[in-house]
């Protein structure tokens, strides 16, 4: 009897633990596929910012005003030229703020207008002159810049060229700034309601945004998380248990980890 007592407390004991294990893993599939879908806020605002870049710069009254700016002999600014820019830059960023555009900015021959910011004004001269660069290499394309997210945030670059008569010829440039820190830390606050969600957003070796629990993680130890093929993983960082889900951002190719 004792030992048939012990067989059926076994064959209970290995039943609800696979009820358990299937359980857990319905759940753990079930939460990284809602992580999964929540992270395209990060796609869907940077895709928001690539498309208001193409309404921007194919829009008339810039393209007008460019135009004459460039063809301007005396190297004098046309009338109105200056405002109706601005006047534009300041409808598109009133429509564009809510994806985290900080600024933008549009620069001619002559001169340089902004869209109103407070960090606006702030960007020093030779990295201005190097985001130009960067513009000019991908000939209109649009082109992400990371390379100054830890203060100045990320930027989107592009040349705008003039339409009329298909001309393409360089008439200005268009920059854009994304307030990164603001768009992840909403984005993590708003998927979880005890701010147990954080995103860790990197591109290549070069990490863009880190929650505060991992602000000394380096790419190296970045290589022991899952792949962005992979659905989750459940591992150690920092001495501390996490369940992470790794993605791709589709709009920019960057990797990100939930």
């Amino acid at each position: 009897l004792l030992p048939g007592i012990f067989l059926l407390a076994i064959i209970i004991l290995t039943g609800f633990l696979l009820i358990v294990r299937v359980d857990n893993q319905m759940l753990y599939e079930t939460s990284a596929d809602l992580l999964s879908y929540s992270s395209r806020d990060i796609s869907n605002s940077l895709n928001a910012a690539s498309g208001m870049s193409d309404f921007l710069i194919a829009d008339s009254t810039i393209q007008d005003a460019l135009a004459a700016t460039q063809d301007a002999d005396d190297g004098r600014t046309p009338p109105d030229a200056y405002s109706d820019i601005h006047s534009t830059l300041e409808t598109y960023y009133q429509r564009y703020r809510e994806h985290y555009v900080n600024y933008i900015k549009v620069i001619s021959k002559n001169y340089t207008v902004s869209s109103y910011s407070s960090d606006s004004n702030i960007m020093p001269s030779d990295m201005e002159n190097e985001l130009i660069e960067k513009a000019r290499e991908q000939k209109g394309g649009v082109t992400w810049i990371t390379d100054y997210s830890d203060t100045y945030g990320i930027y989107l670059v592009r040349i705008i060229r003039r339409i009329e008569y298909m001309r393409l010829d360089e008439i200005g440039v268009l920059i854009v700034n994304i307030d990164l820190n603001e768009m992840m830390e909403d984005i993590s606050s708003g998927n979880s309601r005890n701010s147990s969600t954080s995103y860790l957003l990197r591109n290549d070796r070069q990490i863009l945004y880190a929650p505060d629990s991992m602000k000394g993680l380096t790419a190296d130890d970045l290589s022991a998380f899952p792949s962005s093929g992979s659905s989750y993983s459940i591992q150690k960082v920092g001495g501390e248990q996490y369940f992470i889900v790794p993605g791709r951002i589709s709009a920019t190719g960057w990797d990100y980890y939930c």
